[in-house]
């Protein structure tokens, strides 16, 4: 733009950064297999850290005790709450400094981001700011002047249907990758198999209808004597068996990137 005469000005970046959002949405449409994406939302660093200031504190969970000297990142294992500047080193954390054998990559910064959303919109409904329009107004305003979205996109709106988004209803996937590797000019990057990703993004989009309940034809039994009788009452002074404990849920730990981190909960991750 400026090669074509236009000044060198906040009016020529802005255009400039619009352009560059287009091709944005351009890039991962064609990426994906030609998927519409509906709207879009720029979070900037600082409206991240202005987001985790207005609710914090921010309950989080991990599964090892960890520390990252370039992140600032130093959690202890388990279940923990946090405040903005350890939100920001929480979604950060790509390396644990402390030990050489706790290795991380881009993808676990990615799962971490994909928890902390989790976490986040899971607090964000305990604590009724979904359906409180002015509490919802409140973080919208702490964070409006640091984010950007497309013309079409009503924030109080999309909150306002979050609810449905929180209750387990959501779930998040990391695109496979072939490896890691480097690009021309020196930097670490991903690889991947294009038709791979297409072919896991038509997969995740394709809604699977219910299968129909199975029908089972009744079938009849004489009772026998014995299963028709009573159970017989312990001996005095005998020892009773306890009922069997219930089986606990499986829990929301996830060890690595792969497989679907699902919502409504704190999930436990690297």
């Amino acid at each position: 733009m400026i090669n074509a005469g236009k000044p060198d000005d906040d009016a020529t970046y802005q255009a400039a950064r619009d352009a560059g959002r287009k091709a944005e949405i351009a890039t991962v449409t064609k990426f994906l297999g030609s998927v519409h994406i509906d709207h879009f939302l720029e979070v900037t660093m600082a409206a991240f850290y202005q987001t985790a200031q207005a609710i914090a504190p921010i309950t989080v969970c991990v599964n090892k005790a960890t520390q990252d000297t370039f992140s600032g990142a130093d959690f202890k294992a388990g279940m923990q709450q946090i405040d903005a500047k350890q939100a920001m080193a929480f979604v950060r954390q790509r390396r644990d400094t402390s030990d050489p054998t706790y290795l991380f990559s881009d993808l676990d910064r990615e799962r971490r981001q994909q928890a902390f959303i989790a976490s986040v919109s899971h607090q964000l409904k305990d604590a009724g700011t979904f359906t409180d329009i002015g509490k919802m107004q409140g973080v919208l305003d702490a964070v409006s002047k640091n984010i950007v979205v497309d013309s079409d996109l009503n924030l109080i709106q999309l909150a306002q249907q979050a609810t449905s988004l929180t209750g387990g209803n959501i779930s998040f996937s990391t695109l496979p990758i072939t490896g890691f590797g480097t690009s021309p000019d020196g930097a670490s990057i991903n690889t991947v198999n294009v038709t791979q990703v297409q072919a896991t993004v038509k997969e995740l989009l394709t809604t699977v209808p219910p299968a129909p309940p199975a029908t089972t034809p009744p079938t009849t039994a004489a009772a026998s004597p014995a299963a028709a009788a009573p159970p017989a009452a312990p001996a005095p002074g005998a020892a009773t068996q306890a009922p069997p404990t219930p089986t606990a849920p499986a829990s929301n730990v996830y060890a690595d990137s792969t497989g679907a981190l699902q919502g409504g909960a704190i999930a436990c991750v690297k």
